[in-house]
């Protein structure tokens, strides 16, 4: 680089999904989405960290899972698809950076969720998550989340 040129930055940063309840996307991999829910997840980690992200609830006309399914900020990850899973695999690392006892601010549809609640994930070898969450007065909840390229 020659001085007074301009750095090329080598890493992209993930630029995180920001919509509101009543939006509608069309992701490529099922049909068109209308976004009923947002939770504003605040999380106290296990490795001692604040951390805090949004996850965007979705519906659309799509066979499950996509018939009902999450778009996530997930923390140093950027936007994930998140769909429901029948069950954490074996083999698996704890990622304790990203689990811990959650609260949440949530708008439109939250039928899920609760205000309080905690949440575990893990990483796969090849660095799919999966995670489990717990709220108060629901059952547990599995699922895995995968790089969204919207």
């Amino acid at each position: 680089m020659k001085p007074g040129e301009p750095e090329i930055l080598e890493e992209v940063k993930q630029v995180d999904a920001q919509l509101s309840v009543g939006d509608i996307i069309t992701p490529d991999f099922c049909a068109r989405s209308t976004v009923i829910g947002i939770d504003h997840y605040v999380m106290q980690s296990f490795d001692g960290q604040q951390v805090r992200w949004d996850s965007h609830t979705l519906t659309s006309d799509s066979p499950a899972p996509f018939n009902r399914w999450w778009l996530v900020n997930t923390p140093g990850h950027g936007p994930q698809v998140v769909t429901a899973a029948p069950d954490v695999p074996g083999g698996v690392e704890f990622r304790k950076e990203l689990s811990g006892l959650v609260t949440l601010n949530s708008e439109g549809n939250a039928d899920l969720s609760a205000e309080v609640g905690a949440l575990a994930m893990y990483a796969d070898e090849s660095g799919l998550l999966y995670a489990e969450e717990v709220f108060d007065g629901a059952e547990r909840m599995v699922y895995v989340n995968k790089p969204y390229h919207g």
